[in-house]
């Protein structure tokens, strides 16, 4: 099971909200303080974090089972645990960061309940709209809009509809 987290994106400057992880020399404001999902992250000069995620934007999704996700990746950041009841990972894919949660409290305050996210173009329709909630999805029919490719903003947004309506009944494989 991969269900999306939050998205991470790194700074310089110093945000509303901030905690420091001493330990891992880093400042955090949650993806749970924001409206949309973002964890803002701001690093110490000495933090022992590779140059790709301190300066490029992650996608975390959570796991079931870590290790079986990281066989055969490019790990970035092996697995470790920032907080008690989560372990976590950083994969390379096609270039970009990449963080694997693995929750092994599951009431660890930091697993996602239900999205918040509603995020859609104005010109794409939802699948509940495209009347495909019940079917299950296929969501690679929904990457071309009238015969012509979407623009990636578009198909990220079918992408994260899709994903946040799996998310409102639970956990679901992706």
């Amino acid at each position: 099971m991969r269900r999306y987290h939050h998205i991470g994106i790194p700074t310089t400057e110093a945000k509303p909200g901030e905690t420091h992880l001493k330990h891992l020399k880093v400042f955090v404001v949650s993806h749970e303080k924001s409206e949309f999902g973002v964890e803002w992250m701001r690093f110490e000069v000495d933090a022992a974090v590779p140059d790709l995620v301190r300066h490029v934007p992650h996608v975390a999704f959570e796991v079931a089972d870590l290790a079986s996700e990281l066989a055969g990746r490019e790990i970035l950041i092996p697995p470790n645990s920032p907080s008690d009841g989560v372990r976590v990972a950083f994969i390379v894919e096609n270039g970009a960061p990449i963080e694997l949660l693995e929750f092994t409290d599951p009431n660890h305050p930091g697993r996602r309940r239900q999205s918040k996210m509603r995020v859609r173009s104005p010109k794409t329709k939802s699948l509940r709209e495209l009347g495909q909630a019940d079917q299950g999805c296929d969501i690679s029919r929904y990457f071309t809009n009238r015969g012509k490719m979407m623009g990636t903003i578009q198909r990220v947004n079918v992408i994260l509809d899709w994903a946040c309506w799996k998310n409102s009944t639970g956990p679901q494989e992706i």
